[in-house]
C-alpha cells in the first residue's frame, strides 16, 4: 500500500493562491508514488494523535525548514555542506538547532498566477508572483488568471519546459516563438492551447494528459542529427511542420497506450513538406479530421532513421486513422514490426500515398490490419513505386514536349 503523507492544507491570506496551492502538492505526492491526506489545522493533541498513522508529512512552502538527521553531544563540523541547487530552488544547511540539521529552501520556479493589474504579459514579474524569468527557466502555468496571456521576452529564447498544474484554467498561450529545452506537460484536466511557435533542438515531448494540448503555432526541428518529437496523453497537432535541416529527419513518435493525438490542416491550408516520418509505438496517431484535411509530404527516406512504422511494441497494438487529407511518404509503410504486436492502419477517407511498400507483420508472430472504406479503393490508397513515379515523371515531360512542339 502506498505510504500516507499528510499535507498541511494552505492558509495563505491570498484565498487565490491557498485554492491553486493543495493541488500541486497532491499532484506531486501522486506522482512520488503517496497517498496524499489533506491535513487542516488541529490542535497538537490531534496532530500527534494523526501523525502515528502517516508515513510522512510534507512540509510545503519555500522556506520552511525540512529535518535531515538527528544527533546527540557535540556536531564535530569538518567541511560545508553543500546542497546544489535544483529547479531554482537554492538550499541552504541549518544547524542552528541543537541536535538537528536542517535543510532550508528558498526560491523556486516561475509560477504564473496572472497578478499584474495592467496586462497579461510574460515580461511582468507580476504576473509569475513578482519573479521575472530568464532563460532556461522551468515555467509553470496554473490559476485562472489572465489564461490568455502573451510571450512579449525576446524571440527565440529557450525555456526548459512549459508546465500547467492541476487546477488550472484552459490557457492560450501566444505571442513570439520559443526554443523548448525538453517537454511540455499538461497536469491539468483542461485542454491548454500553445499558438506561439515551439523551436526544439534535441528530442522532446509533447505531453498533453487527459486534458488535452493544442499545438497551434506549429513545430520547427532545428536540429542537424536526427532526433524525435514524443506524443504522450491527448492532443491536437497543427500541420505547421518545419526543418532548418532538409537532409535531416525528425520522428513523430508515438509511445504510449493512452496516446491519442491527431493532426489537423493549418488556416491557410499551406501543404508541408518535410523530413518528418512517423513512428507509431504504441497508442492512435489520426490523420485529419471532420472537415480539417491536412496535406503533408515526407521525404524521409527508407531507414533514415527508420521506415515510417505502425505497431512497434511487443503485446500492444497501435493505430493509425486516415481520415482526411492526404499523405504522401517516400519511405515504406510497415506495421507490427516485433513478434507479438498489433498495428492497424485503419483508412476512412483522404488519400494514403506510399512510395515504396506497405509491409506487414515483419515480427513474425505480430499481426497486421488494413481496414479501408470501399468508396476510397480506387482513388484513397495508393503504392507508388519510385520506377513508377520515374516512369511517370519521364511521360509527363515527353507530354510537355510534344504540347510546346505543336
Amino acid at each position: 500500500m502506498a505510504p500516507r503523507i499528510a499535507i498541511p492544507v494552505p492558509h495563505s491570506g491570498d484565498a487565490e493562491y491557498a485554492a491553486r496551492a493543495l493541488p500541486q502538492y497532491v499532484h506531486a505526492v501522486e506522482m512520488a508514488g503517496g497517498l496524499p491526506v489533506a491535513l487542516p489545522p488541529l490542535s497538537t493533541e490531534n496532530v500527534d494523535s494523526l501523525l502515528d498513522h502517516l508515513g510522512g508529512l510534507l512540509l510545503t512552502g519555500a522556506g520552511n525548514p525540512y529535518r535531515l538527521f538527528n544527533y546527540t553531544g557535540n556536531l564535530i563540523w569538518i567541511g560545508d555542506f553543500n546542497v546544489p541547487s535544483a529547479n531554482s530552488y537554492n538550499f541552504v544547511v541549518d544547524t542552528n538547532t541543537a541536535g538537528q540539521g536542517k535543510l532550508v529552501a528558498t526560491g523556486g520556479p516561475p509560477v504564473w498566477n496572472g497578478g499584474s493589474p495592467s496586462d497579461s504579459n510574460w515580461s511582468d514579474s507580476l504576473n509569475w508572483a513578482g519573479v521575472t524569468i530568464a532563460a532556461y527557466n522551468d515555467l509553470y502555468f496554473g490559476g485562472t488568471a489572465r489564461l490568455n496571456n502573451t510571450n512579449d521576452t525576446a524571440a527565440g529564447t529557450t525555456y526548459q519546459s512549459l508546465n500547467f498544474i492541476p487546477g488550472s484554467g484552459a490557457f492560450v498561450l501566444n505571442g513570439n516563438p520559443i526554443v523548448l529545452g525538453t517537454n511540455i506537460v499538461n497536469g491539468s484536466a483542461t485542454a491548454q492551447t500553445i499558438n506561439l511557435g515551439l523551436n526544439f533542438g534535441s528530442t522532446c515531448t509533447l505531453n498533453g494528459g487527459g486534458g488535452g494540448l493544442i499545438i497551434g503555432g506549429g513545430v520547427t526541428n532545428t536540429a542537424t542529427s536526427v532526433i524525435s518529437l514524443n506524443l504522450v496523453g491527448t492532443g491536437t497537432l497543427t500541420n505547421i511542420l518545419n526543418s532548418t535541416d532538409v537532409n535531416g529527419t525528425n520522428s513523430l513518435v508515438v509511445n504510449s497506450a493512452d496516446a491519442n493525438w491527431t493532426l489537423v490542416d493549418n488556416t491557410a491550408s499551406t501543404p508541408m513538406t518535410v523530413p518528418w516520418n512517423l513512428d507509431v509505438h504504441l497508442g492512435t496517431f489520426n490523420f485529419g479530421l471532420g472537415s480539417s484535411a491536412p496535406n503533408l509530404s515526407s521525404i524521409s527516406v527508407n531507414g533514415q532513421p527508420q521506415d515510417n512504422q505502425v505497431g512497434v511494441t511487443t503485446s500492444n497494438t497501435a493505430t493509425f486513422n486516415m481520415v482526411n487529407g492526404t499523405l504522401t511518404t517516400v519511405a515504406r509503410l510497415n506495421t507490427a514490426t516485433v513478434n507479438t504486436s498489433t498495428g492497424i492502419v485503419n483508412q476512412v477517407g483522404g488519400t494514403l500515398n506510399i512510395g515504396q511498400q506497405f509491409q506487414g507483420a515483419n515480427g513474425g508472430t505480430s499481426k497486421k490490419r488494413h481496414k479501408k472504406a470501399p468508396a476510397n479503393l480506387a482513388q484513397g490508397f495508393r503504392l507508388i513505386s519510385l520506377a513508377e513515379k520515374s516512369l511517370r515523371n519521364w511521360a509527363n515531360a515527353r507530354a510537355d514536349a510534344r504540347a510546346k512542339r505543336s
